[in-house]
């Protein structure tokens, strides 16, 4: 099994309120950041970006099996994740 799918099935993932300092500001203000954190050890592990939608950033978030479910003010919206769960 791919170590960064493990890692990922491994983790908690929250939005990100601050842009980092290897990231440009034009691209944290295009998106939505969700950081992921090890839930053995609490240490970052990664991050990735959600393009808002309508020009509205992503305001809650839930994964299901494959799929990322966005909720963009009172849009809906899923994206296709690039593994599902019963690969394990």
């Amino acid at each position: 099994m791919d170590s960064r799918f493990q890692n990922y099935l491994a983790t908690i993932a929250e939005t990100s309120t601050l842009c980092a300092d290897n990231e440009k500001q034009e691209d944290f203000n295009a998106h939505t950041v969700i950081d992921g954190y090890s839930i053995n050890t609490g240490n970052y592990v990664y991050s990735f970006f959600i393009p808002k939608y309508k020009g509205i950033k992503v305001t809650d978030f839930a994964v299901r099996e494959n799929m990322l479910v966005a909720l963009h003010g009172r849009y809906l919206v899923t994206y296709q994740l690039p593994f599902h769960r019963s690969d394990l």
